[in-house]
């Protein structure tokens, strides 16, 4: 097994002349420290650079292996003593002589820390200041950076007699497991010596609640969302039933079933009837389509929903499948003619029908609970609403018919499969 070049190649300084009186003046107590600690800190740069220029696809698989766990101890320990620097830099205030307001201000200016980011380094340098065995660990590298976040924030709302038992418990515990089960531990702590601290928490938490919504640049859109932790297990506890995976065939991640799982539980609560009135209706989301968009004819505009603005035709026909359809005729843009009331395409009885023969989605047998009715004719091209005419898809699945080129075809049994482009 051939040894990493980082460790003696000749562009190593620690092999040179120069790297060995660096290691014997950090053992000279004679040597001013500060000018000891930037001659360590200046021979990272040529080691870094030395680690830049390998080709990690010679190594072999185990010698990576062992690159990836050295190099992750080797940057939690940096992070780890880059916190201290910082608690001893806004100690001394040292960010007062380039005109700085503050440590936060100064790291985001000097560091490229964005403003929150430079808050939370600040934050958990200050509390190590108050738990020098928690500090000591990090310096050492028994305990990560995160490690360290996890103990600082359980200091905040702690009383001072507290304190070094905290900080006691940290070092003696948090080598022992990752930072969740420490941070368990240390929850524990804080509730068995002052519950009220537990308390204040989940009040803060509750109080900095927030949920915004914006558009992507991707033409999708984006959550942003912090929830208090009851709350947000509420949500989880909700979301879990619906985003297990539909089967074996299922490739979505984690993440994105959560996602559909959410988008599953709004359409859900729509469809359900239990929300209050808006306006006098009940909730529901409007789209805005022209018939010559709906007809899938050249030249069309693009339909419009309510709140976010443009979608393309063939997600407009997808969700007119079924659908409450509110009939417009205008003269030009503005002038309304004529308004017909909202019929429903797919009557409660022939959804019942659907269920009983189909049983779940025809494409990737999703419950029935989790599909919608489409039409396999489209209304709009006069295909005629009735069971023949008709099949049960999940969301995935209905998509993959209307935007993807997927398609449905009766199997020898009768019942309709759905198949991929690229299937004849």
């Amino acid at each position: 097994m051939r040894e990493p070049v980082w460790l003696i190649g000749e562009r190593s300084p620690l092999t040179t002349r120069a790297g060995h009186a660096i290691i014997e003046r950090m053992f000279d107590t004679v040597v001013d420290r500060g000018e000891v600690a930037q001659e360590a800190a200046d021979a990272l740069a040529p080691l870094l650079d030395t680690l830049a220029a390998i080709d990690w696809d010679d190594l072999d698989p185990d010698m990576l292996g062992r690159m990836v766990v050295s190099l992750s101890a080797h940057r939690d320990r940096l992070d780890g003593l880059c916190h201290l620097a910082i608690g001893a830099h806004d100690r001394a205030l040292a960010w007062k002589a380039d005109g700085a307001r503050s440590e936060k201000e100064w790291l985001a200016a000097r560091c490229g820390n964005s403003m929150g980011e430079a808050a939370g380094r600040t934050e958990t340098a200050r509390r190590l200041g108050q738990l020098p065995a928690t500090a000591q660990a990090l310096a050492d590298g028994t305990i990560t950076p995160a490690h360290a976040r996890v103990a600082a924030k359980a200091a905040r709302d702690l009383p001072g007699e507290a304190l070094a038992g905290l900080d006691r418990l940290v070092a003696e515990q948090g080598a022992h497991g990752d930072s969740g089960q420490l941070r368990a531990t240390l929850d524990d702590y804080a509730h068995s010596v002052t519950p009220d601290s537990l308390a204040a928490r989940q009040e803060r938490a509750w109080r900095t609640r927030r949920l915004n919504a914006t558009r992507t640049a991707d033409d999708g859109g984006a959550l942003d969302a912090r929830l208090d932790k009851i709350g947000l297990e509420t949500v989880l506890t909700a979301l879990a039933p619906l985003a297990v995976p539909h089967g074996e065939d299922d490739d979505r991640t984690p993440e994105q079933r959560r996602a559909d799982a959410l988008v599953e539980l709004a359409r859900r609560s729509l469809d359900g009837g239990g929300l209050p009135e808006v306006g006098g209706v009940r909730p529901h989301v409007t789209v805005v389509v022209d018939l010559p968009t709906l007809l899938g004819e050249a030249g069309a505009p693009a339909a419009q929903l309510d709140r976010l603005g443009a979608i393309s035709g063939d997600a407009a026909r997808r969700l007119a499948c079924d659908a409450g359809i509110c009939r417009v005729i205008t003269n030009g843009r503005s002038q309304i003619l004529d308004a017909g009331r909202s019929t429903r395409t797919v009557t409660p009885a022939q959804r019942r029908a659907l269920v009983v023969r189909d049983g779940g989605c025809v494409g990737c047998r999703a419950p029935a609970a989790w599909c919608e009715a489409h039409h396999i004719v489209h209304w709009i091209d006069l295909g005629p609403t009735d069971l023949d005419n008709l099949c049960l898809l999940c969301a995935r699945c209905h998509r993959n018919v209307h935007e993807r080129g997927w398609w449905l075809a009766r199997g020898p049994d009768d019942r309709w499969r759905l198949h991929p482009p690229n299937r004849q």
